[in-house]
Protein backbone atom coordinates (compact mmCIF):
# COMPACT_ATOMS: atom_id res chain seq x y z
CA UNK A 1 0.00 0.00 0.00
CA UNK A 2 2.66 2.23 0.66
CA UNK A 3 4.46 1.81 -2.97
CA UNK A 4 1.17 2.73 -4.19
CA UNK A 5 1.94 6.64 -6.39
CA UNK A 6 -0.94 8.59 -4.26
CA UNK A 7 -2.08 8.24 -0.73
CA UNK A 8 -5.13 5.62 -0.15
CA UNK A 9 -7.40 5.15 2.92
CA UNK A 10 -7.76 1.39 4.16
CA UNK A 11 -11.22 0.50 5.78
CA UNK A 12 -10.32 -2.16 8.79
CA UNK A 13 -13.02 -4.18 10.53
CA UNK A 14 -12.95 -7.22 12.62
CA UNK A 15 -16.34 -9.18 12.35
CA UNK A 16 -17.01 -11.01 15.90
CA UNK A 17 -18.41 -13.74 13.73
CA UNK A 18 -15.22 -14.90 12.76
CA UNK A 19 -11.98 -15.42 14.26
CA UNK A 20 -9.70 -12.61 15.23
CA UNK A 21 -7.07 -11.97 18.29
CA UNK A 22 -7.86 -10.67 20.83
CA UNK A 23 -7.74 -6.87 20.58
CA UNK A 24 -6.08 -7.05 17.18
CA UNK A 25 -4.59 -3.19 16.87
CA UNK A 26 -4.61 -3.59 13.15
CA UNK A 27 -8.64 -4.68 12.75
CA UNK A 28 -10.39 -2.43 15.83
CA UNK A 29 -7.53 0.02 15.94
CA UNK A 30 -4.69 2.45 14.94
CA UNK A 31 -2.32 -0.25 13.95
CA UNK A 32 -2.00 0.77 10.57
CA UNK A 33 -1.18 4.16 11.21
CA UNK A 34 1.75 3.51 12.52
CA UNK A 35 3.41 2.59 9.41
CA UNK A 36 1.79 5.59 8.20
CA UNK A 37 -1.31 4.05 6.50
CA UNK A 38 -4.05 6.33 6.64
CA UNK A 39 -7.21 4.39 7.78
CA UNK A 40 -10.76 5.00 6.84
CA UNK A 41 -12.20 4.82 10.47
CA UNK A 42 -8.91 5.11 13.15
CA UNK A 43 -9.23 7.49 16.09
CA UNK A 44 -7.14 10.74 16.33
CA UNK A 45 -7.47 12.67 19.63
CA UNK A 46 -7.93 15.54 17.50
CA UNK A 47 -10.14 14.02 14.61
CA UNK A 48 -12.68 16.59 13.57
CA UNK A 49 -16.29 15.78 14.20
CA UNK A 50 -17.70 16.38 10.58
CA UNK A 51 -15.02 12.89 10.45
CA UNK A 52 -16.64 11.63 12.65
CA UNK A 53 -20.14 11.79 10.81
CA UNK A 54 -18.70 10.93 7.67
CA UNK A 55 -17.59 7.29 9.11
CA UNK A 56 -20.80 6.86 11.24
CA UNK A 57 -21.65 2.86 11.15
CA UNK A 58 -23.83 3.24 7.95
CA UNK A 59 -21.99 5.70 6.00
CA UNK A 60 -18.48 2.92 6.31
CA UNK A 61 -20.36 0.34 4.12
CA UNK A 62 -21.50 3.14 1.49
CA UNK A 63 -19.37 3.24 -2.14
CA UNK A 64 -19.86 7.25 -1.59
CA UNK A 65 -17.82 7.33 1.21
CA UNK A 66 -14.98 5.35 0.01
CA UNK A 67 -15.35 7.72 -3.18
CA UNK A 68 -14.61 10.66 -1.06
CA UNK A 69 -12.52 9.62 1.41
CA UNK A 70 -9.97 8.28 -0.83
CA UNK A 71 -10.45 4.24 0.69
CA UNK A 72 -9.02 2.01 -1.88
CA UNK A 73 -8.70 -1.14 0.67
CA UNK A 74 -10.57 -3.62 3.18
CA UNK A 75 -8.76 -5.29 5.51
CA UNK A 76 -11.01 -7.97 7.11
CA UNK A 77 -10.91 -10.92 9.09
CA UNK A 78 -12.71 -12.79 6.03
CA UNK A 79 -11.60 -14.57 3.23
CA UNK A 80 -14.94 -14.20 1.47
CA UNK A 81 -17.06 -10.72 1.67
CA UNK A 82 -20.50 -10.00 0.15
CA UNK A 83 -19.72 -6.52 -2.44
CA UNK A 84 -20.34 -6.83 -5.80
CA UNK A 85 -17.08 -6.01 -7.37
CA UNK A 86 -14.86 -6.08 -4.86
CA UNK A 87 -11.07 -7.89 -5.72
CA UNK A 88 -8.90 -10.04 -3.27
CA UNK A 89 -5.59 -8.75 -3.34
CA UNK A 90 -3.33 -10.81 -0.80
CA UNK A 91 -4.63 -13.83 1.76
CA UNK A 92 -6.11 -15.37 4.02
CA UNK A 93 -2.47 -14.27 6.27
CA UNK A 94 -1.92 -13.93 9.92
CA UNK A 95 -0.91 -10.86 11.02
CA UNK A 96 1.21 -9.74 13.59
CA UNK A 97 -1.38 -9.78 16.01
CA UNK A 98 -2.55 -13.54 15.33
CA UNK A 99 -5.80 -12.85 13.23
CA UNK A 100 -6.35 -14.55 9.87
CA UNK A 101 -6.93 -11.29 7.75
CA UNK A 102 -7.65 -10.75 3.70
CA UNK A 103 -6.77 -7.43 1.97
CA UNK A 104 -9.12 -6.69 -0.71
CA UNK A 105 -9.59 -3.69 -3.20
CA UNK A 106 -12.88 -1.70 -2.83
CA UNK A 107 -14.90 -1.53 -6.87
CA UNK A 108 -15.05 1.95 -7.84
CA UNK A 109 -12.64 5.16 -8.29
CA UNK A 110 -11.15 6.60 -5.19
CA UNK A 111 -8.34 8.92 -6.11
CA UNK A 112 -6.68 11.32 -3.47
CA UNK A 113 -7.56 14.37 -5.60
CA UNK A 114 -9.98 15.12 -8.34
CA UNK A 115 -11.31 18.53 -10.45
CA UNK A 116 -14.58 18.40 -9.98
CA UNK A 117 -16.45 20.53 -13.25
CA UNK A 118 -18.86 22.56 -10.70
CA UNK A 119 -19.04 24.33 -7.40
CA UNK A 120 -22.49 24.51 -5.79
CA UNK A 121 -23.37 25.77 -2.20
CA UNK A 122 -25.35 23.66 0.34
CA UNK A 123 -25.94 23.49 4.02
CA UNK A 124 -23.83 20.98 6.24
CA UNK A 125 -27.59 19.11 6.67
CA UNK A 126 -28.06 18.59 3.44
CA UNK A 127 -24.89 17.26 2.29
CA UNK A 128 -24.79 14.81 4.87
CA UNK A 129 -28.13 13.45 3.96
CA UNK A 130 -26.75 13.55 0.13
CA UNK A 131 -24.16 11.54 0.97
CA UNK A 132 -26.66 9.01 2.78
CA UNK A 133 -27.37 7.93 -1.23
CA UNK A 134 -24.94 4.70 -1.95
CA UNK A 135 -24.57 6.40 -5.99
CA UNK A 136 -23.61 10.21 -5.03
CA UNK A 137 -21.77 11.35 -8.08
CA UNK A 138 -18.91 12.99 -5.92
CA UNK A 139 -16.73 13.69 -8.85
CA UNK A 140 -18.79 15.59 -10.94
CA UNK A 141 -19.89 18.03 -8.20
CA UNK A 142 -17.85 20.06 -5.03
CA UNK A 143 -19.89 21.25 -2.30
CA UNK A 144 -19.19 24.30 -0.69
CA UNK A 145 -20.07 25.88 2.66
CA UNK A 146 -23.20 28.40 2.12
CA UNK A 147 -20.84 30.76 3.85
CA UNK A 148 -18.16 30.70 1.26
CA UNK A 149 -17.17 33.43 -1.22
CA UNK A 150 -16.60 30.61 -4.31
CA UNK A 151 -18.84 31.43 -7.18
CA UNK A 152 -21.51 28.82 -7.40
CA UNK A 153 -23.18 27.55 -10.92
CA UNK A 154 -26.57 27.18 -11.05
CA UNK A 155 -27.16 23.66 -12.30
CA UNK A 156 -30.56 21.68 -13.01
CA UNK A 157 -28.35 18.38 -13.43
CA UNK A 158 -24.93 17.16 -12.64
CA UNK A 159 -22.49 17.18 -15.45
CA UNK A 160 -20.03 14.24 -15.82
CA UNK A 161 -16.69 13.97 -14.00
CA UNK A 162 -13.72 15.46 -15.87
CA UNK A 163 -11.70 12.92 -17.79
CA UNK A 164 -8.83 14.36 -16.48
CA UNK A 165 -6.56 13.20 -13.22
CA UNK A 166 -3.78 14.44 -10.86
CA UNK A 167 -0.66 13.46 -10.01
CA UNK A 168 0.49 13.64 -6.62
CA UNK A 169 4.01 15.30 -6.83
CA UNK A 170 4.57 15.51 -2.56
CA UNK A 171 2.29 14.34 0.13
CA UNK A 172 4.19 15.15 3.66
CA UNK A 173 2.16 15.96 7.14
CA UNK A 174 1.18 19.12 6.34
CA UNK A 175 2.63 19.78 2.26
CA UNK A 176 1.11 18.75 -0.61
CA UNK A 177 1.54 19.10 -4.38
CA UNK A 178 -0.13 18.19 -6.94
CA UNK A 179 -0.46 18.23 -11.29
CA UNK A 180 -3.42 18.40 -13.21
CA UNK A 181 -3.21 15.98 -16.35
CA UNK A 182 -4.93 19.06 -18.04
CA UNK A 183 -5.96 22.78 -17.88
CA UNK A 184 -8.67 23.13 -15.45
CA UNK A 185 -12.05 24.61 -16.88
CA UNK A 186 -13.29 27.29 -16.13
CA UNK A 187 -15.62 27.14 -12.82
CA UNK A 188 -14.06 24.09 -11.93
CA UNK A 189 -12.44 23.14 -7.94
CA UNK A 190 -9.92 20.79 -6.57
CA UNK A 191 -11.05 18.64 -4.29
CA UNK A 192 -8.51 16.68 -1.71
CA UNK A 193 -9.47 13.62 0.22
CA UNK A 194 -7.33 15.38 3.46
CA UNK A 195 -9.60 16.85 6.39
CA UNK A 196 -9.88 20.90 6.02
CA UNK A 197 -8.83 22.79 9.09
CA UNK A 198 -8.07 26.43 9.70
CA UNK A 199 -4.49 26.83 8.75
CA UNK A 200 -4.55 25.21 5.08
CA UNK A 201 -2.96 27.78 2.66
CA UNK A 202 -2.93 27.22 -1.37
CA UNK A 203 -1.41 28.71 -4.36
CA UNK A 204 -2.60 27.68 -7.83
CA UNK A 205 0.66 27.77 -10.36
CA UNK A 206 2.31 30.18 -7.83
CA UNK A 207 -0.06 32.47 -7.27
CA UNK A 208 -1.97 32.31 -3.87
CA UNK A 209 -5.51 31.12 -3.59
CA UNK A 210 -7.73 29.93 -1.13
CA UNK A 211 -8.32 26.61 0.68
CA UNK A 212 -11.87 26.15 1.87
CA UNK A 213 -13.95 23.22 3.67
CA UNK A 214 -15.76 21.27 0.82
CA UNK A 215 -17.75 18.15 0.87
CA UNK A 216 -18.80 18.55 4.72
CA UNK A 217 -15.38 17.99 5.67
CA UNK A 218 -12.75 17.36 2.87
CA UNK A 219 -10.01 20.81 1.45
CA UNK A 220 -11.15 22.14 -1.92
CA UNK A 221 -9.73 24.95 -4.07
CA UNK A 222 -11.53 26.83 -6.50
CA UNK A 223 -9.24 27.01 -9.68
CA UNK A 224 -9.01 29.52 -12.45
CA UNK A 225 -9.65 28.40 -16.44
CA UNK A 226 -6.12 26.61 -17.38
CA UNK A 227 -4.63 25.89 -14.01
CA UNK A 228 -2.38 23.33 -13.41
CA UNK A 229 -0.28 22.87 -10.18
CA UNK A 230 -1.76 23.52 -7.20
CA UNK A 231 0.55 23.80 -3.77
CA UNK A 232 -1.19 23.18 -0.22
CA UNK A 233 0.73 24.29 3.09
CA UNK A 234 -0.55 24.08 6.53
CA UNK A 235 0.75 26.80 9.22
CA UNK A 236 -1.67 27.53 11.95
CA UNK A 237 -1.02 30.99 14.04
CA UNK A 238 -2.66 29.49 16.92
CA UNK A 239 -0.87 26.45 16.71
CA UNK A 240 2.49 28.66 16.48
CA UNK A 241 1.03 30.98 19.57
CA UNK A 242 0.60 28.00 21.75
CA UNK A 243 4.10 25.91 20.81
CA UNK A 244 5.79 29.39 22.03
CA UNK A 245 3.36 29.79 25.26
CA UNK A 246 4.48 25.98 25.72
CA UNK A 247 8.19 26.31 25.00
CA UNK A 248 8.26 29.47 27.56
CA UNK A 249 6.23 27.96 30.34
CA UNK A 250 8.65 24.92 29.84
CA UNK A 251 11.94 27.27 29.96
CA UNK A 252 10.23 28.85 32.92
CA UNK A 253 9.55 25.39 34.87
CA UNK A 254 13.33 24.62 34.23
CA UNK A 255 14.68 27.63 35.63
CA UNK A 256 12.13 27.06 38.91
CA UNK A 257 14.06 23.69 39.23
CA UNK A 258 17.23 24.63 38.91
CA UNK A 259 17.01 27.70 40.89
CA UNK A 260 15.47 24.85 43.85
CA UNK A 261 18.88 23.22 43.62
CA UNK A 262 21.00 25.43 43.56
CA UNK A 263 19.71 28.39 46.18
CA UNK A 264 19.77 25.88 49.36
CA UNK A 265 23.51 25.26 48.66
CA UNK A 266 24.40 28.77 48.88
CA UNK A 267 22.25 29.65 51.73
CA UNK A 268 24.44 27.21 53.62
CA UNK A 269 27.49 28.44 52.16
CA UNK A 270 26.54 31.79 53.80
CA UNK A 271 25.68 30.52 57.13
Amino acid sequence: MKKIDQPVRVLTAGIPDFPMARNDPNLNGDGYMVHRVRIMDGYHGNELGRYDTFIQQDMITNPTVWSLLNTEFFLVNTDSIAIPGIRRVVGPITDAAGSKVTLYQLPGEHPFAWVAPVMIKYPDAAVIEAFHAQNFPVHSVAIFDTASHVTAAKVSSLPAPLTSTTHVDLYEPGHIKLTLSNPAPKGSALVVSENYYPGWHATVDGTPATAERTDLTLIGVALPEGARKVELTFSSDTYKEGKAITLAAIALAILAVLAGLFMPARTERAA
